[in-house]
């Protein structure tokens, strides 16, 4: 009573009774599936902490969070699966079986800290207090904890080989366990919480002994077995707890929470379905970069797939941009919002106002949806289109778009001039001249804004889209594009000259596609194009340029290997020509031991970019990538600089951004490391290769057949 007088009390009442008629009971009901107060609370405390910017990423993690966190769980079982099947040949591989009981004292040891900290909230929201109890809790789980090890330890004691059963029977127990607390845990009494606590630790502590029993046989001695397991216990116990209590119960509420866990739980059993066998030695470098590519390839698919979710989800606000974009082109604070309903009976949202200017009625409209299959260089452009009911264009301006900003500052002075242009006329850009050095996202512009205005036209305005051409004579789509026919012949050539490698003839060819598709035409696979794929941001099947980089190439990589970088690729050709020039006696290049660790940083690079792209989806951040603009008139003085620089030591030592830097190359190399038709390419020599690789599964070989014509 001291510290809650009933005037308090009853004045805390009268302010709660307030908020509540005015939020609404929904808003602030509180229970175990959605602890509102769990959540409110964990705001207040970020917004004290002076990051409240959290919330506006809110509503999108309420809804697409628990996707994101079981991607999370079945990518991470999905790659120990394959990891435990690519690494193996004959037998079990002792290595592996190492790994994967560290992994599993990790991923069991969050799990049971995270079940610990879930079976307490569903004690308090059961009982409505936790505080005398907390200790017993505790006790409790620790000694089921210490009877469930004490237990399969007896069972594998002196066993050379671990019983076929013993862990997927396990793995069965708990996940039933799951599923039985879950529908009994809302309406058990007390005494049903002292099985229920004990049960949970037995089942975390029964997995130490397993792991303890493939570290051993794998012939790591007790002391160090023991190291890595309370080591890895101790990271996963603390990962649960945290992200237990202060992630999954605050959002998500205690039946997510625990279907995750026990989706941590079962993704253990992924190597165990694996037939593995003895795998083929490897050095010790080699031996632990290879878990760690894929626990990094892991973590950028993730990082993309909920990059991906998270902008589905926030597509919402595009119409808010669209509205803040028709405030300031019409004029006026409050534009009318109005829908029509496009030929193929899609609604298209639009504002219009009258212009305090001069007075005439604007339509302002968002292009997304009605330009399809129009892509720049590095995807589609997004306009705010302003224009008055004639369809003269008013205004213009970049929604969204993925092309390079050099690209855009090229394009945004051509932008302004098109303004008075009538986007109803059968040539609306007759006269327009496409930008020199960003002819792909100025070409994107003008048939973005051509296309989305004759069918707003035609569903708002009654506009007939019969009365003018598509686009004009100089953008016309033409049945076969030349730029899409220049790549489809280059690449053709040179799968058909790998059949019959000659050096001078390779030099010749690399001649070409130097001048032809570097040069001349700005045909440079980037990494442009490889977000936009990764991004979900495909162009339309056509004979296009963006179509084949985008697209084309990759599927080609896949089939027959990692033929664009060592044939087609402009920038790669200009390199190999320069170190053409130096002097054979002069033997610069290191051996293949030191290359192997050279190899790896664009691996780095191009992790580095996938985690950077997915948390800002901004195509700014691959503006370093001098491979976008090298060979374009937008090219500024940084990109300039690095390419002078990887064309330098391209001199001393082969090829050594595609080598060692190129975050594009790295990604077609992970594609071709596939090869569905590698029984029908020719082979390689890697004895004989001067560009470090050493085996035939190596992902670096370029196929550049440079092995086959080389001196013995």
């Amino acid at each position: 009573l001291s510290l809650y007088p009933p005037e308090r009390i009853a004045f805390q009442r009268a302010r709660y009774e307030e908020v509540l008629a005015d939020a609404g009971a929904e808003l602030l009901e509180n229970t175990d599936r959605q602890p509102k107060a769990l959540l409110y609370t964990l705001l207040v405390v970020l917004r004290q902490a002076g990051v409240g910017g959290v919330a506006r990423a809110l509503p999108a993690v309420l809804e697409g969070g628990p996707w994101i966190a079981a991607a999370a769980l079945l990518v991470c079982g999905l790659l120990r699966l394959l990891y435990r099947l690519r690494s193996s040949r004959r037998g079990r591989d002792p290595a592996a079986d190492a790994l994967d009981g560290g992994l599993l004292v990790l991923a069991t040891g969050a799990a049971g800290m995270g079940v610990a900290v879930w079976l307490m909230f569903a004690y308090q929201a059961r009982f409505g207090s936790l505080f005398l109890h907390v200790g017993l809790i505790s006790a409790l789980f620790m000694l089921g904890s210490w009877l469930g090890s004490l237990a399969l330890e007896r069972g594998l004691r002196g066993r050379a080989v671990e019983p076929a059963g013993v862990f997927p029977g396990l793995i069965l127990v708990h996940l039933v366990f799951f599923a039985a607390a879950v529908a009994t845990i809302p309406d058990a009494p007390l005494a049903a919480w002292g099985a229920l606590v004990p049960l949970a630790g037995a089942l975390t502590g029964a997995y130490f002994p397993l792991a303890a029993h493939r570290l051993r046989a794998a012939g790591r001695d007790d002391a160090t077995a023991g190291a890595a397991l309370e080591t890895a216990d101790h990271f996963g116990a603390a990962a649960g707890a945290v992200l237990t209590g202060l992630v999954l119960l605050p959002l998500f509420g205690s039946t997510v929470t625990a279907a995750l866990l026990a989706l941590l739980v079962a993704i253990n059993l992924a190597p165990a379905v694996a037939r593995t066998r003895a795998a083929a030695p490897s050095v010790r470098f080699d031996g632990a970069l290879r878990p760690a590519g894929y626990v990094l390839f892991g973590l950028g698919v993730l990082a993309l797939g909920a990059s991906w979710l998270c902008a589905e989800l926030g597509r919402r606000g595009e119409s808010r941009a669209l509205a803040d974009a028709a405030c300031a082109m019409i004029g006026v604070e409050n534009p009318e919002e109005t829908t029509a309903l496009a030929a193929d009976g899609t609604a298209i949202c639009y504002f219009t106002g009258r212009d305090p200017a001069d007075g005439a009625e604007a339509f302002v409209f968002g292009s997304a949806g009605l330009a399809p299959g129009v892509h720049g260089y590095g995807g589609p452009v997004e306009l705010a289109v302003c224009l008055d009911r004639a369809g003269r264009l008013r205004d213009v301006r970049v929604l969204r778009s993925r092309e390079t900003p050099a690209y855009l500052e090229q394009v945004f002075p051509g932008m302004r001039a098109l303004v008075g242009r009538e986007l109803f006329a059968p040539d609306p850009f007759a006269g327009v001249d496409t930008v020199s050095g960003a002819t792909l996202t100025c070409r994107a512009v003008h048939r973005t804004l051509a296309q989305s205005a004759r069918a707003f036209g035609a569903a708002a305005l009654g506009f007939d889209p019969g009365a003018a051409s598509t686009t004009h004579g100089a953008e016309r789509p033409r049945p076969i594009a030349a730029d899409f026919g220049w790549l489809a012949g280059f690449f053709a050539a040179a799968i058909a000259l790998r059949f019959r490698p000659h050096r001078w003839v390779r030099r010749v060819f690399l001649l070409g596609v130097l001048l032809v598709l570097g040069v001349s035409l700005n045909l440079q696979l980037a990494t442009q194009h490889v977000f936009a794929l990764l991004a979900g941001d495909l162009p339309v099947v056509a004979a296009s340029a963006a179509f084949f980089l985008v697209a084309v190439v990759p599927l080609l990589t896949v089939l027959v290997g990692n033929v664009y970088c060592g044939w087609v690729c402009p920038f790669g050709a200009l390199q190999e020509l320069l170190g053409e020039l130096k002097p054979r006696r002069l033997a610069t290049d290191p051996g293949k031991a030191v290359w192997r660790h050279g190899r790896f940083v664009k691996y780095g690079l191009l992790f580095v970019l996938v985690l950077v792209f997915a948390a800002t989806r901004d195509p700014a951040v691959l503006a370093a990538d001098p491979l976008t603009t090298v060979f374009s008139a937008a090219r500024g003085g940084a990109t300039l600089g690095i390419a002078i620089g990887a064309l330098a030591l391209a001199l001393v030592f082969r090829r050594f951004w595609c080598r060692n830097l190129c975050p594009a190359g790295a990604f077609l190399s992970l594609l071709g490391g596939l090869r569905l038709l590698r029984r029908l390419s020719p082979d390689t020599r890697p004895a004989a290769c001067d560009l470090g690789v050493r085996h035939t599964r190596e992902l670096d070989c370029l196929r550049c057949d440079r092995c086959r014509h080389a001196k013995s």
